[in-house]
């Protein structure tokens, strides 16, 4: 993880509305890039039946294509990029911070540690 994607929750910086987002790894052995990946799942529903999906302001993922090409077509130099291994990054606001939250320990044996999350991969 990187460091500046989570923060330690600490009395500070507790809150009574909160949400502990369910995670867990994915090991490939074979991987040369990547061998474990922490997958996040925020279609989860809490004990009153809401997931984060169900409360966070979802809009369109993909713009219409004509208007990217009328902005394209502005332009004298254009970037294009191959995204296959991009994962989408969702920023949240410093308010809303100290309501995300993951429960996650280094080690087996070691106790669970709360985190707070600055983004959502």
């Amino acid at each position: 993880m990187k460091i500046w994607t989570i923060w330690k929750i600490n009395n500070e910086n507790l809150s009574t509305i909160n949400y502990y987002m369910p995670n867990h790894g994915v090991f490939k052995p074979d991987s040369t890039s990547t061998k474990l990946r922490v997958v996040f799942n925020a279609s989860s529903p809490t004990t009153a039946g809401k997931s984060l999906n169900d409360v966070l302001l979802s809009g369109e993922i993909n713009e219409d294509v004509f208007n990217i090409m009328l902005r394209i077509g502005k332009h004298q130099i254009v970037l294009i990029a191959d995204i296959r291994q991009m994962f989408r990054q969702i920023l949240f606001d410093p308010p809303q911070r100290v309501v995300l939250r993951i429960l996650w320990k280094a080690k087996e044996e070691e106790e669970a540690v709360a985190y707070g999350l600055k983004i959502v991969t």
